[in-house]
């Protein structure tokens, strides 16, 4: 699975269950470079979704596919968040079961995400 059609799956998915979500893309630039425009920290996790009802809350996503792993910037971002109290969560395709379950607000352990 292509890190675009996991993404996509995911919004879809969030939407549908009732998330508010943003995703930051990166673009090409003129250079041919790619790169998200952003002013602070790079690193920033791909989306955040938010939902108000019970069970629901923030959450800030970095998705991964095959063996692609967190850069230092990304792993400085996630750690912050998780030790401000936040929900943060590098997910795979792997953990589309969990990620279901926890976007339909089920009980399904942190740990298990």
């Amino acid at each position: 699975m292509l890190e675009s059609e996991f993404t996509h799956w995911l919004i879809d998915h969030a939407q549908w269950c009732g998330w508010h979500v943003t995703h930051f893309r990166p673009a090409m630039m003129r250079s041919g470079r790619w790169a998200t425009a952003l002013q602070g920290n790079a690193g920033f996790p791909d989306l955040v979704l938010v939902h108000e009802g019970i069970g629901g809350g923030v959450i800030f996503a970095e998705l991964k596919v095959g063996r692609n792993k967190l850069s230092d910037k990304q792993q400085v971002w996630i750690d912050r968040l998780q030790a401000a109290g936040a929900e943060a969560h590098v997910w795979r395709p792997s953990d589309m079961w969990q990620i279901s379950h926890r976007l339909k607000r089920l009980d399904v352990p942190k740990e298990n995400l």
